[in-house]
């Protein structure tokens, strides 16, 4: 089963069965928990920054693996990551965390396309264009604060940066609201 399991996944067992875990390369073990997974078939699988040890040219090989895995073996995965390309192409719904808050749910597609809450849009205006002929943003630079004056400790997780800052921000937590079939963001400006 093991055997069958690793060529399914595009793995030689030959050159890696037998080997210890630090002969093995970042991208094969990565491959390896894969199939573990095809040999327990669990219902659930959580992903916490699966492909941040892979080469960037074997990431897509990994990501491409997971979902055939998540179909043929019918299972949910919770993929955990702060790259939105990679949530991009392997979720069917997203949710945007801000220091721990969430912020906005829904679709993947429609929350990266459309972003509702102010930190989602600044995220998704974050990621860089893969065009070298495009100059990437300059770093925004938020001068001399710390971490306690970033996160604010009552209402809004984002009211520090929020363009829209209104006062009630500032005294309470803006409850998850529907603003859209399916789509939810955590701002008073959708009450």
């Amino acid at each position: 089963m093991v055997i069958d399991s690793m060529r399914a996944l595009g793995l030689r067992p030959e050159d890696l069965l037998g080997r210890y875990p630090h002969q093995i390369s970042g991208g094969e073990r990565q491959r390896l928990m894969l199939v573990r997974m095809l040999l327990i078939k669990p219902k659930l699988v959580v992903a916490d920054e699966a492909v941040s040890m892979i080469d960037v040219s074997l990431r897509c090989i990994f990501l491409n693996n997971l979902q055939d895995l998540r179909d043929r073996i019918k299972m949910s995965c919770i993929y955990i990551t702060h790259d939105l390309n990679i949530a991009y192409c392997v979720s069917d719904d997203i949710i945007v965390l801000c220091h721990g808050r969430i912020v906005e749910t829904g679709e993947t597609k429609p929350v990266v396309k459309e972003p509702l809450h102010p930190y989602t849009q600044n995220l998704v205006s974050a990621i860089p264009i893969p065009d070298p002929k495009k100059r990437w943003k300059d770093t925004v630079d938020i001068g001399d604060v710390t971490f306690k004056e970033l996160r604010a400790e009552e209402g809004c997780i984002y009211s520090h940066r929020c363009p829209h800052v209104m006062p009630i921000c500032k005294e309470e937590n803006p409850p998850l609201t529907e603003v859209k079939l399916g789509r939810r963001a955590a701002c008073f400006r959708y009450r």
